[in-house]
């Protein structure tokens, strides 16, 4: 039952992707875990994956993987596809957005941030971030390519550097 829910989603999901990218506006994809929201500026269209446990979004510029998401929905100028379950509720809403290759600004941030990025294998990195407004600037220019955590709190993010 669980694993034909999940289908359905993902069908809603695909299908959505398909109206919201039609429009020459860009499109951000928003996922909802754990009633916080994660906005991605996408400059080109996605691919959306996923096994009995997790969600992965990936595009050229970044990777993701989310486990147990609330919701998963696209978002035009234009057009608002959802797919999302009942509870509503929402903590926080964050917008990440990988800039050039390797630079990661996360937005949303309206009280103190503990900031921490992490390779794959566990390491806590020395990065430059900066902080300007409700944002958080992190500078990977000076780390190889990869998959790094980024740790805001309570809430983590998977990026995936090329």
């Amino acid at each position: 039952m669980q694993f034909r829910n999940i289908l359905l989603t993902m069908l809603l999901a695909v299908t959505s992707l398909t109206t919201a990218i039609a429009s020459n506006e860009p499109t951000k994809l928003y996922v909802r875990q754990n009633g916080t929201v994660v906005t991605f500026q996408l400059s080109e269209k996605p691919v959306i994956t996923f096994d009995a446990k997790n969600v992965y979004i990936s595009t050229s510029d970044f990777s993701a993987a989310y486990e147990n998401i609330d919701s998963l929905y696209f978002k035009d100028e234009t057009v608002v596809t959802k797919v999302e379950k009942i509870d509503n509720s929402v903590k926080q809403e964050y917008n990440v957005k990988f800039t050039d290759g390797h630079t990661v600004i996360i937005s949303g941030f309206t009280q103190a941030v503990r900031l921490d990025v992490y390779s794959v294998n566990g390491m806590k990195l020395n990065v430059g971030t900066e902080r300007s407004g409700d944002s958080i600037i992190i500078d990977l220019a000076n780390q190889p390519n990869g998959i790094y955590i980024i740790r805001a709190n309570s809430h983590s993010f998977k990026i995936s550097k090329r």
